[in-house]
């Protein structure tokens, strides 16, 4: 829940870094031990496309946010919300850099979730490519 958390505070770049300080500091403020705080730190701290996430929990944030922007879903819910001219930018590089991927991905299921997911994720912008904003 956490991981992109800082973005509701106005912070873009180095988002994670911040997420990942608020996350540490609520779960000392509620009494969770110290340990397993840095561990959430470590985890949120990485999820970034190109970190390297150190804990098996950063690994499956970073995998499940990456996959989540192939989510048409996602998409369309922007687009219903009036927010797809502000997410243009980031639509477009995520089409641009699905090649990258699957070998991004920490996971086997990861990777099978993608090869499923991208072939709808591209047919849905090539549906609406043509309507957006330059």
């Amino acid at each position: 829940m956490w991981h992109d958390a800082a973005r509701t505070q106005g912070f873009t770049d180095g988002h994670e870094e911040e997420g990942a300080l608020m996350a540490k500091k609520d779960l000392v403020e509620h009494s969770v031990d110290e340990e397993t705080a840095e561990r959430a730190y470590a985890a949120i701290r990485f999820h970034k496309s190109s970190s390297s996430p150190t804990t098996i929990e950063g690994k499956i944030i970073r995998d499940a946010d990456k996959l989540d922007i192939f989510a048409v879903e996602r998409w369309k819910s922007c687009a219903e919300a009036g927010w797809i001219e502000e997410y243009v930018d980031d639509l477009r590089k995520t089409v641009a850099a699905h090649g990258k991927y699957p070998d991004a991905f920490a996971y086997d299921f990861t990777k099978e979730q993608f090869a499923q997911k991208l072939p709808e994720f591209l047919n849905y912008y090539e549906s609406i490519k043509d309507s957006l904003p330059e």
